[in-house]
């Protein structure tokens, strides 16, 4: 997305936290992109919108908001034309490292129901993920 993005990230130890996780691969990247480009300053605007998600029978729903995203911005025409993110890996036409596929796909009863669910726009969100 031009003016934003979605990281959905699952922590796996208490060692640190997740706030302290995006606030240090943020610092880094910003330090990276002003070294760079020879600039100072910040690159993100705002705050920084985070949401705990405890119910398992959640995360499908937020991983296919995240997906449609470009498409309801009017980015993409489908999931898989957005070069930014993962629905070419989810839905094994392209082999990235950023996600682990085999975990999502057992919040589905199996890999074809995953990718009929992503893919398929007439499947709506029951809820908002601002609930």
């Amino acid at each position: 997305m031009p003016n934003h993005f979605h990281l959905f990230v699952r922590q796996l130890t208490n060692e640190y936290s997740i706030s302290s996780f995006i606030s240090s691969l943020l610092n880094s990247y910003t330090k990276g992109i002003n070294k760079c480009f020879d600039r100072t300053g910040t690159l993100f605007e705002g705050k920084i919108k985070s949401k705990q998600i405890v119910e398992e029978t959640y995360f499908r729903w937020v991983i296919k908001y995240i997906l449609e995203n470009p498409v309801k911005a009017g980015l993409a025409v489908d999931i898989i034309d957005w070069e930014f993110s993962n629905a070419r890996d989810l839905l094994g036409l392209r082999k990235g490292s950023l996600i682990d596929s085999e975990k999502v796909i057992t919040y589905f009863q199996n890999e074809d129901q995953m990718k009929e669910f992503l893919r398929d726009p007439i499947i709506k969100m029951n809820y908002s993920l601002e609930h």
